[in-house]
């Protein structure tokens, strides 16, 4: 791999766990909390009560989903989610994610070539 494809890895990942550039692409739940970040949405769904995940997902729509591929672009964690409509899972398949994402720009970081 060229260096030029490692940076725009990190740069990938960095979206995915950095706060959003522009206050307007923030992630409005339905109860009024904001989440700018990957880490304060997986926040924000599993500390707001049940009925706000499923005001947010249910079978015709995935709020977080779309967020997450439209702001973040992480896809992979976009499909991860398709199917998941469970709260806890939900949480638990982004935690995982969040984890990966960081260990891999632990990784990038040292990289030299």
């Amino acid at each position: 791999m060229l260096k030029s494809d490692w940076s725009f890895l990190k740069n990938a990942f960095r979206r995915v766990v950095s706060d959003v550039s522009r206050p307007e692409l923030a992630f409005w739940f339905c109860n009024g909390r904001t989440a700018r970040n990957i880490q304060e949405l997986v926040d924000g769904i599993k500390f707001s009560p049940d009925s706000v995940f499923y005001n947010h997902v249910s079978t015709n729509k995935d709020d977080f989903a779309k967020w997450i591929l439209d702001v973040l672009g992480d896809n992979v964690l976009t499909a991860s989610l398709q199917n998941i409509k469970s709260k806890e899972a939900y949480v638990m398949t982004i935690e995982d994610r969040i984890e990966e994402i960081n260990q891999k720009l632990v990784m990038l970081q040292y990289r030299k070539d």
